[in-house]
């Protein structure tokens, strides 16, 4: 798993994007690709009073009902442990969460 720590202007935004690629990365292991980040956070105009983290994790295969399962509870687990994040919604309207989507 990569190493290379991120860095935003928050810090308490840092230690929560490793939390979140670490906890990605011991539920799908190494069927991840890749964690990409965009949104407010990549454009600078990341308020945290109102902003929301994207987040897209890429794997190459798509999660099996366990590992989505796996998923969906880790989901759980961090919008619990970050109450000020988990009620944000996205520009969609839609609450923030975990969404499987395949592609091709």
């Amino acid at each position: 798993m990569d190493s290379r720590k991120p860095s935003t202007p928050d810090p308490s935004v840092d230690s929560l994007l490793v939390s979140i690629r670490e906890e990605i990365g011991a539920v799908t292991g190494s069927s991840m690709v890749g964690l990409y980040l965009f949104g407010s956070l990549v454009a600078g105009d990341f308020d945290r009073s109102v902003s929301d983290i994207d987040l897209i994790a890429v794997l190459a295969s798509g999660p099996g009902k366990q590992q989505a399962a796996r998923l969906a509870r880790m989901h759980r687990d961090l919008a619990e442990a970050n109450p000020s994040m988990s009620s944000r919604r996205d520009g969609s309207g839609s609450s923030t969460g975990t969404r499987p989507a395949k592609m091709g």
